[in-house]
């Protein structure tokens, strides 16, 4: 049954992802003004990072769904401790928050929930012995 969840919370997590892609990311810059932008970035985050614990939330190994919870509530605080420090200061360069917009958008893609999809089926790693 849980095989059910994974698949589920990883098809909703490449529609957030196309969709954020196609029309947050991708859009010209006069489509969305930085502000809506910015909070579009943070909902579909927001969207992948639920739809991702959903999906490890009936999982027997229960450090995925730990883990997944704690990565992306890190990545959370970082990018807002980032963006608010960015926004009252200019001490990062283009580069520096083109970095971190990439950092949000890797995070937004399906790659880390990929990425526990394969540790979880990966027997010698996540599972004990049996004696």
């Amino acid at each position: 049954m849980s095989k059910w969840w994974k698949w589920a919370a990883l098809l909703l997590i490449i529609i957030f992802s196309w969709v954020e892609l196609q029309y947050v990311n991708e859009s010209s810059p006069e489509a969305l003004s930085p502000n809506t932008r910015k909070l579009l970035h943070t909902l579909f985050y927001t969207l992948v990072a639920l739809s991702g614990y959903w999906g490890w939330y009936h999982n027997p190994i229960k450090w995925l769904k730990k883990l997944w919870l704690f990565v992306y509530i890190a990545i959370f605080v970082f990018v807002l401790s980032f963006g608010f420090i960015a926004s009252h200061s200019a001490v990062f360069s283009m580069e520096v928050r083109d970095t971190v917009h990439n950092i949000m958008i890797y995070f937004i893609s399906p790659i880390p929930f990929l990425i526990l999809l394969v540790l979880s089926s990966m027997k010698g790693i996540t599972h004990h012995p049996k004696h």
